[in-house]
């Protein structure tokens, strides 16, 4: 779905992440909705290591195919979601969420809790360059062993509360529109009918089928299969055996043949065909 929504942050949010930042020498950043860096810490740049990953050695799609996997992830889940990157430093995602929409994630990473590097990602690297100049990189990254990681992501999550509490984001934009897309993703894995939405948001069915030709130019069922199939990207490209009919399923649709029509019909390629695509592109990566 297209950016319906123009946020708005008190001045306090960008102090807040200022003093993580500096207190923590740690990386910490706002994404909006669809994955746009909003706001950033000391708008503290890349540490070297994650340069030299990036722009020597495996590529910048790489790190930002997994941060959409992981927003989506922690979207998908509601909560926050700690993991390691692919070159093995620590990273967690918070999604946001303002009167149940979501506005936004929080993510804060670059640092690490062990004094080991990735022996794949050290020898691809020595492949490559023959130097070790990517080991003296990663040990100038902070270093904070689990039981403290554990408190700052703790820390984190007040943090979050707070900046939701206290209205630090506001939004402005057809908020209406946002929660019937919101209400439509929360729902996403049943049939969402417009009599329902309509319910949900207390409008007449007339005023909520204007509202979608209007503003997204499709009508109300067409933007709830276009989001559903958009949905089922996301399966594809996080689980590669998953089976399309698992992935029909959680999307909403029983019978995975008419599912397989519909994305099809959108996409212009099969569910599994489309897959077969991201992966081999990943591979030449």
């Amino acid at each position: 779905m297209k950016n319906i929504l123009k946020l708005i942050f008190k001045d306090e949010v960008q102090e807040i992440f200022d003093h993580f930042s500096a207190l923590f020498d740690i990386k910490i950043l706002f994404y909006s909705a669809n994955g746009e860096i909003v706001k950033v810490g000391l708008n503290k740049p890349n540490c070297r290591f994650c340069n030299l990953v990036q722009n020597s050695l495996y590529g910048r799609q790489s790190c930002l195919d997994m941060d959409e996997t992981r927003r989506q992830q922690a979207r998908i889940k509601g909560q926050t979601i700690c993991y390691q990157c692919h070159a093995g430093l620590d990273e967690s995602i918070t999604p946001i969420y303002n009167d149940n929409a979501l506005v936004g994630f929080l993510g804060f990473g670059q640092f690490r809790t062990t004094d080991e590097i990735s022996p794949k990602v050290l020898q691809d690297w020595r492949e490559k360059y023959n130097n070790d100049e990517l080991l003296h990189a990663f040990k100038e990254i902070p270093y904070y062993p689990v039981e403290k990681m554990n408190h700052i992501v703790g820390l984190v999550s007040i943090l979050v509360k707070y900046i939701v509490s206290q209205r630090m984001i506001t939004i402005m934009g057809d908020f209406l529109l946002h929660k019937l897309i919101s209400y439509i993703e929360k729902n996403i894995s049943k049939p969402v009918s417009l009599s329902e939405a309509a319910a949900f948001v207390k409008k007449s069915e007339s005023t909520v089928s204007h509202l979608f030709k209007k503003k997204i130019n499709m009508s109300f069922k067409q933007t709830v299969i276009e989001m559903k199939l958009d949905r089922a990207d996301e399966y594809l490209r996080m689980h590669r055996n998953m089976k399309i009919a698992d992935i029909a399923e959680k999307v909403g649709y029983e019978d995975p043949l008419y599912f397989s029509r519909l994305y099809r019909k959108s996409r212009k390629c099969s569910p599994r065909q489309f897959q077969k695509k991201i992966f081999s592109e990943k591979e030449i990566e």
